[in-house]
């Protein structure tokens, strides 16, 4: 496998990941699978809207992440591209967690 299919293996790991979790969607609060905080696990009604929103902003993730290999492949030296490939999806993924618990507050505010 070619350099541009190791630029784009980002995007493609969240893809799986994102599609496995649209065809069994986490349906009641557990520990083991979804997104799980003390606010999304406060109630059935929170977790479903928090596991919603975050297959979302999966599936955006995703597409950047598309995007961004595409763009480095013809830009950046393979080694340089991997580690700005890796390190864009540890930041996006690491920033769903502020953007969803806003998200909550601002959904459930009355609580």
């Amino acid at each position: 496998m070619g350099p541009f299919f190791w630029n784009i293996f980002p995007s493609l790991l969240l893809a799986a990941i994102s599609l496995v979790i649209y065809l069994y969607p986490p349906k009641k609060i557990n520990h083991m699978y979804g997104y799980r905080t003390r606010r999304s696990m406060a109630s059935q009604e929170k977790w479903d809207f928090a596991n919603r929103l975050n297959l979302k902003l999966f599936w955006w993730i995703t597409l950047i992440l598309f995007l961004l290999g595409c763009a480095v492949h013809y830009t950046m030296t393979f080694g340089v591209a991997q580690m700005t490939l890796y390190l864009a999806m540890v930041v996006l993924l690491v920033l769903i967690i502020p953007i969803t618990e806003r998200a909550l507050k601002k959904e459930f505010e009355d609580e």
